[in-house]
């Protein structure tokens, strides 16, 4: 079967890239609503002439596609919602327009999470095509389940899981290869530093960082009518250390002056993730052998109090509660206050059942070894029992999620395209 689903993917790379380049189009930055329900009914409308059943949500807020029939469902979980660009001077190309160099393509969301998107709709095509010609029944259905908001607080999987059926169980193509069934936790927290007017003196704006989820490349402050500006490298906030964090650079530049914030920053924060504000306990299982990170991402001044955003991927055995005892005993003595936006706690799904025997079988049959791997990322396989990662980036690949300069080798496109259509037509049988 696998040659042909090869050749349905040949036959269909300039269709999926298109479709791929109008999603791209759709400015659709987290928390832009009009925005994100226009990319949820793009995919929407294109499974629709496929062939395949959708459904949108009251809120309009998520939706899905489906094709099968059965008691069981595969769930696959994408979102349509991106980050923003950030600093457009550092982008080779339009973020919003999907161009091809030396053979990536490169946009906001093609990797994270609109490729994704496009793939797995197309993966679920060909299982449609490849199903009628052989006069099979789809006897599990396959649902795509289109979020848009991934990129902050997961309102779109509350709704979903409200007004709709979980599946069974499934993957999201939300990060790598191999099969991710370990997640660190996710945790972001508010500092609040009241600054006095002294300590103030002419500064009259502070501000940094695009998402709470990315390493900052820039970060402003405005004295006596002069704009300063400090550069870094955005990263995901998972990778910090592929990052140079432009907060703490300006943190270290105002440190000394009487400014809280910039002291506990400077003192505690490092450019490429370091941090001592927690150490991770001893008991610790080896298997999560992953440092908790914690990284200032947004910075803002408004009525004298500086907020910060620090975005957290904590070990296995740890809990939120855990961290924000340390944190808010050190409030207390610097003079800060703290407030939990998000948190989910750590993921693990045994890689003993069948399904992931399965998919891990496909995946080796493409020549690439599995591994059943932790990550620090946070995907919506934290939203529903039995989901797991699972691509779209292949090892030793480049992270440029949440970057300028967003990208995904065109060949790995259709690598997963076909990858999935074959895994799914095994559950199938």
């Amino acid at each position: 079967m696998k040659e042909r689903f090869a050749l349905m993917v040949e036959r269909d790379k300039d269709a999926l890239l298109e479709d791929l380049r109008k999603l791209i189009a759709i400015e659709s930055v987290n928390g832009v609503k009009e925005k994100t329900e226009e990319a949820l009914e793009f995919v929407l409308k294109r499974a629709e002439e496929m062939g395949m059943r959708t459904e949108i949500s009251s809120l309009r807020n998520v939706g899905f596609a489906e094709i099968g029939e059965g008691d069981e469902m595969i769930g696959i979980l994408v979102h349509v919602d991106v980050v923003p660009p950030g600093e457009a001077d550092l982008w080779e190309s339009p973020a919003y327009e999907l161009t091809e160099r030396d053979g990536y393509l490169y946009a906001r969301g093609v990797c994270d999470d609109k490729g994704p998107a496009i793939i797995s709709l197309y993966s679920m095509k060909n299982l449609m095509e490849l199903a009628e010609a052989e006069g099979k029944t789809i006897g599990k259905r396959i649902r795509l389940i289109v979020g848009t908001s991934e990129e902050s607080q997961w309102v779109d999987m509350e709704t979903y899981l409200k007004e709709f059926e979980p599946p069974t169980y499934g993957f999201t193509p939300d990060g790598h290869f191999p099969i991710v069934n370990k997640e660190a936790g996710y945790l972001d927290f508010e500092l609040s530093f009241p600054e006095t007017a002294e300590a103030l003196g002419n500064i009259t704006d502070i501000s940094s960082g695009i998402s709470v989820g990315t390493v900052p490349s820039t970060a402003y402050y405005t004295e006596n009518g002069e704009t300063k500006r400090f550069e870094g490298a955005s990263a995901h906030g998972s990778l910090p250390w592929l990052g140079d964090n432009a907060i703490v650079h300006l943190a270290k530049e105002l440190k000394g002056r009487g400014l809280k914030f910039a002291d506990f920053i400077a003192a505690h924060c490092g450019e490429s993730g370091e941090q001592d504000l927690f150490t991770d306990p001893d008991t610790c299982p080896a298997e999560f052998d992953r440092a908790t990170t914690i990284v200032p991402t947004t910075l803002e001044l408004k009525d004298g109090i500086v907020t910060v955003n620090m975005n957290t991927r904590h070990r296995y055995g740890v809990l939120s509660k855990d961290i924000m005892a340390v944190i808010d005993a050190l409030g207390a003595e610097v003079g800060f206050t703290s407030r939990v936006t998000e948190a989910l706690e750590p993921l693990f799904s045994s890689a003993s059942q069948d399904w992931l025997r399965r998919m891990a079988e496909v995946y080796e049959s493409y020549g690439y070894k599995n591994e059943f791997k932790l990550t620090g990322g946070t995907s919506y396989a934290k939203s529903m029992e039995n989901i797991v990662t699972w691509g779209p980036l292949i090892p030793g690949e480049f992270d440029g999620n949440h970057m300028e300069n967003e990208l995904l080798k065109k060949d790995v496109v259709f690598l997963c395209q076909e990858m999935y259509a074959l895994y799914l037509w095994g559950e199938i049988q």
